[in-house]
C-alpha cells in the first residue's frame, strides 16, 4: 500500500534518520528553540487566511504549538497552569 503524503511534515524535511527540527534544535540553547518554534507558530497564524489551502498552515501552527509545549514541559517540568482543550472552551463558554 502506498503511503499517504505528510503536508505537515513532508520527507524532504528528513535526512537519513535526522529530521530536520532536529538539527535547529541541535544548533540553539533551549530558550533560543523555543522562540524559533513561538515565531513559526506566529508565521502561521498570520497567513492562514490569506492562502488557498488555510488547513495546512493552521495545522502547521498547530504541529508547531504542539512541539513548543513539549519543549517546554521537557524543559521546565508540567505546569498545572496548561489546559486541556476542555478546559479552554468550558471558558470560553463563561459561568
Amino acid at each position: 500500500m502506498k503511503r499517504m503524503k505528510d503536508p505537515i511534515n513532508p520527507d524532504h524535511y528528513k535526512e537519513g534518520d535526522i529530521e530536520c527540527i532536529d538539527a535547529i534544535k541541535a544548533s540553539m540553547e533551549p530558550e533560543n528553540f523555543h522562540a524559533y518554534l513561538k515565531a513559526s507558530v506566529m508565521k502561521y497564524l498570520w497567513r492562514y487566511d490569506k492562502k488557498n489551502d488555510p488547513d495546512i498552515c493552521l495545522q502547521k501552527a498547530q504541529w508547531f504549538m504542539n512541539r513548543l509545549v513539549e519543549e517546554h514541559i521537557n524543559e521546565y517540568g508540567a505546569n498545572q497552569d496548561l489546559w486541556t482543550i476542555e478546559q479552554v472552551e468550558a471558558d470560553a463558554e463563561g459561568p
